[in-house]
């Protein structure tokens, strides 16, 4: 039996019964902990498909048990949850059971949850995922009406519980399906594996990191949360190395030979989450918010602006920067093809040519689009890493000898 006491204390249950029994009050609602029989006793859920998950048998359960409690903190009700349960897996007798399934007052699926351990075991199921749709697809065909896929873990750490979660929205974007030629939406799904493929050939297998578990967010709502600084955690020694491999997987990934380039972006890129930190420190603007509220352009148009004040702060250097915005107000008064010519060729100067966060060489739409993929994914790898510390900050130069130990050679000075 593996020991549930760490995450009793950390989700401050209060005792009964002397090691006996614990429970946790929810508003209206209790979940009570029996250490006589090994059980964890839930308020009246819609369903519990199986009763593996309300036992001590693994560190699993206990994870499966905080996210209960955090959805009750958001407001679901007990009739909108279920554990474990079932669905009919393909054309055999195979069967599977979904971890947590949140359903909406008309009963259909909103939420469907697989909870894993931290670490190892939520990164296997995230490559499953992204290999072939893993256990959240499978699920979610058999509904086809779920609109977030998440995989969740958690964990304690220094008594106090860490989470994270990748949840994919099945919502489409059409700002953003409006920048590609002939896209498949999840409008046109039409069941089988047709999501899985839509989020891969057309949202490029986007996911978030927020929006949608935070005890802010209000029941049945798919928000743009606004990251804060005090979200941001602080990278230990040890993940260094594992920052500097995940950098060097994309840059293999996406066939980026000329690493000396990719480290001047991303010493850019710093640069722009430097600035970020310290003047929206209440809405940060390092990120990639998700392709149900993000761009590619305004994404970009986001770290040029951080890059430009940055340059000018820091190096004394001014960087030439437009917004659309701007280009935009300069025509208040007009509304004719000159300016939709004007905001074409803006467009095109602004975005389909090299800049500086560009790790592929950029000179058309197509090769912007591919340079968007690189740029998302090296920003999701540091968007939730705090850079600015009271103390000297060694992660820039730890990763700058990881370059020089790869074979990455820098002139003198």
């Amino acid at each position: 039996m593996k020991d549930i006491k760490p995450w009793l204390k950390a989700l401050q249950f209060e005792t009964v019964k002397e090691n006996k029994c614990y429970e946790l009050k929810i508003g209206a609602y209790k979940i009570e902990i029996d250490f006589d029989n090994k059980k964890i006793i839930y308020p009246k859920l819609k369903e519990i498909g199986r009763e593996t998950t309300t036992n001590f048998s693994s560190e699993e359960n206990f994870v499966v048990l905080e996210t209960i409690v955090g959805l009750l903190k958001q407001g679901y009700l007990p009739h909108h949850i279920s554990i474990e349960k079932g669905y009919k897996l393909g054309h055999n007798t195979k069967s599977g059971n979904a971890d947590i399934t949140v359903e909406d007052n008309e009963g259909n699926p909103f939420l469907i949850i697989e909870v894993k351990t931290f670490g190892q075991e939520f990164e296997k199921e995230w490559k499953n995922t992204l290999r072939d749709g893993g256990q959240l697809f499978s699920y979610e065909k058999q509904e086809n009406k779920a609109q977030v896929l998440v995989l969740y873990a958690s964990e304690i750490k220094s008594n106090h519980i860490s989470r994270t979660y990748r949840a994919i929205t099945l919502k489409d974007n059409h700002d953003y399906l409006a920048t590609l030629d002939k896209p498949r939406g999840y409008k046109d799904a039409k069941g089988g594996n047709d999501k899985f493929d839509i989020w891969g050939e057309t949202y490029q297998y986007d996911y978030v990191t927020n929006g949608i578990l935070e005890e802010t967010v209000e029941p049945f709502k798919i928000l743009k949360e606004k990251a804060k600084i005090s979200d941001l955690k602080l990278i230990t020694h040890d993940e260094v190395q594992k920052k500097y491999n995940e950098f060097a997987t994309i840059l293999r990934k996406y066939n980026i030979g000329g690493r000396e380039n990719a480290f001047d972006k991303l010493v850019n890129l710093f640069l722009a989450k430097i600035v970020d930190e310290q003047q929206n420190q209440d809405d940060l603007q390092f990120s990639w918010k998700g392709v149900a509220n993000d761009t590619y352009f305004a994404l970009v148009d986001r770290l040029q602006q951080l890059y430009q004040v940055g340059m000018e702060k820091f190096l004394n250097e001014k960087v030439s920067y437009v917004a659309e915005k701007d280009v935009e107000a300069a025509f208040r008064l007009k509304k004719d093809a000159a300016k939709d010519a004007v905001l074409k060729y803006f467009k095109e100067l602004k975005y389909f040519s090299n800049n500086d966060f560009t790790f592929l060489d950029v000179y058309n739409e197509q090769l912007f689009y591919q340079n968007s993929k690189v740029l998302v994914e090296i920003v999701q790898m540091f968007q939730e890493m705090k850079l600015r510390t009271e103390e000297q900050n060694q992660f820039l130069g730890d990763l700058f000898e990881g370059f020089l130990d790869n074979g990455v050679k820098q002139s003198e000075g």
